[in-house]
């Protein structure tokens, strides 16, 4: 909740260093404190090498289909993280028996409260998939769900559950995509539902501002080729005319990314950093133009 909290008011960045101080308070805190323990105390299941097996086995069945072209990569990838997660589970459910009946000496190595769970039982569920349907709702095929409860762990055998979110397909289709791939329209959408949660948009608004600079960028590019045929440039050889224009598109690329990057790691203003190489572009361009007359 206080990383929620902390992601919904202040942003990425912040959260990042909000939990870079919580591990590291763990790590000093737990190191003053003195705790060990010895490799006794750490228990393997006891069916953990042989549900890893028989899911490395069914990996390979799922991928040798995949080569056949038989299932798709989407398919494939489903199936794959559908079988390592219910591995997970099956380690998990057997680790918890072991240590509730860890009996040594005639004594219980670990008595109920040591490995107790929270009050409220915690409890993963894991989907094959997830249909949209109307008014937030969602349906969730395939469902199974492991709880962890105080004295007990129990199994839902997987099944449809109805899922109630404010999360609306349309909005986790924008969240999930690349900010270069959507459309305009859509990508201002997204910044104005982020604005309204107080999310960071740096990275959205660089995108949406450099796009519309890059579109103003090409009709300076038509103008660059205008000291290359009428001003001090003609005189130059084809291919050194060639190798600097080449080089002042490369320059203006990599520029972009550069910028790009600095934008959300230094908390620069994206619509000032999303202008500047279209600015840097129209500088030169004014400037051979003007020894072009």
């Amino acid at each position: 909740r206080i990383i929620a909290d902390c992601y919904q008011q202040l942003g990425r960045r912040e959260t990042i260093d909000l939990l870079d101080r919580m591990k590291e308070t763990g790590f000093r805190e737990s190191t003053r404190s003195g705790l060990s323990f010895a490799t006794d105390d750490l228990k393997t299941p006891a069916n953990k090498e042989q549900v890893i097996k028989e899911t490395e086995k069914d990996v390979e069945k799922v991928q040798k289909l995949y080569q056949r072209g038989i299932i798709t990569e989407g398919e494939r990838y489903n199936r794959v993280i559908d079988l390592w997660t219910h591995a997970r589970d099956e380690i998990t459910k057997q680790m918890m028996h072991d240590l509730a009946h860890d009996i040594r000496e005639g004594k219980h190595r670990y008595t109920v409260e040591r490995v107790k769970q929270p009050s409220s039982p915690l409890a993963l569920g894991h989907a094959q998939r997830a249909t949209a349907g109307s008014k937030g709702k969602w349906l969730l095929s395939g469902y199974s769900e492991t709880r962890f409860a105080d004295d007990a762990v129990t199994s839902r055998p997987p099944g449809p559950r109805l899922l109630a979110s404010n999360v609306t397909a349309g909005f986790l289709g924008l969240a999930v995509e690349d900010p270069k791939q959507l459309t305009s329209r859509a990508l201002w959408r997204l910044i104005s539902y982020y604005r309204t949660n107080a999310l960071d948009t740096r990275e959205y608004l660089f995108a949406f501002w450099s796009r519309i600079a890059r579109t103003v960028a090409i009709a300076f590019s038509v103008l660059l080729a205008i000291p290359f045929v009428l001003g001090p440039l003609r005189s130059a050889g084809a291919g050194a005319r060639m190798m600097l224009g080449l080089g002042l598109g490369i320059a203006f690329f990599l520029l972009q990314r550069l910028i790009e990057s600095s934008t959300v790691v230094f908390k620069l203003d994206p619509v000032l950093l999303a202008w500047l190489p279209t600015v840097l572009l129209a500088t030169v361009t004014l400037t051979l133009l003007s020894r072009a007359r």
